[in-house]
């Protein structure tokens, strides 16, 4: 379990850090738009989307997204996370460890 949160940590660090990169290269290299008419800000976009290091980061942005969200999944911290389980104004025991059911 320790391996596979640190490989999927090491994948949304260095995913979105180099998409990040890739995005900003290719905006550089793009440059500005003249004038914010709708003809310069349209033409500005289709540079935009025709540069690939815009297309590179693009997925490995998503990449690290997903990356995120499967190490924040209760499956991926071992259960650790608790969620609130709410059984009414005077309960007494609030929160439970993920995974069991709230309503037993």
């Amino acid at each position: 379990m320790m391996l596979r949160s640190t490989v999927l940590l090491a994948a949304f660090i260095l995913g979105g850090s180099t998409g990040e990169i890739a995005i900003t290269h290719g905006m550089k290299s793009v440059g500005e738009p003249v004038r914010l008419r709708p003809r310069f800000v349209l033409h500005f976009l289709g540079r935009a989307v025709r540069n690939r290091w815009f297309w590179t980061g693009v997925p490995l942005l998503a990449f690290a997204f997903y990356a995120l969200l499967v190490l924040l999944s209760c499956e991926a911290l071992g259960g650790r996370v608790t969620r609130m389980c709410g059984r009414g104004a005077g309960s007494r025991e609030l929160t439970r460890p993920c995974g069991q059911d709230c309503h037993e």
